[in-house]
């Protein structure tokens, strides 16, 4: 048995981290994190989208993830082909992809992802 850290009461809102394990939920209150009975929360809101991924793919090649939508702008990462990438927002109107390329935010070429059948 666990030590109860914090009572909550009735209305109280709390900030969900992540899903349910054998009827607990993990939960922060306060600064304060710890796991609250589902029997007790009623979850309200919804849960933000999963951002969409795309796949580098360059026949072998690595393609260059560049500080800004351009072809002469600073390379901040070199991808391989194969790379798993997150997309960040819509295409530019000039082909480019805003992504996340080793935790850094960054440009791709749309021509080089393949992105996942809807």
């Amino acid at each position: 048995m666990s030590a109860i850290i914090a009572g909550l009461q009735p209305g109280e809102t709390v900030n969900v981290l992540g899903d349910e394990e054998d009827g607990w939920i993990p939960v922060r209150c306060d600064d304060e994190d710890g796991w609250v009975s589902a029997d007790f929360l009623s979850i309200e809101g919804e849960t933000p989208p999963t951002p969409p991924s795309g796949t580098v793919t360059t026949n072998g090649l690595q393609a260059g993830c560049r500080l800004q939508p351009d072809t002469v702008s600073l390379i901040i990462a070199r991808l391989d082909d194969g790379t798993e990438l997150v997309i960040r927002g819509e295409t530019s109107g000039d082909g480019w992809v805003p992504v996340t390329c080793g935790g850094l935010e960054g440009w791709i070429f749309e021509d080089l992802i393949e992105l996942p059948a809807d």
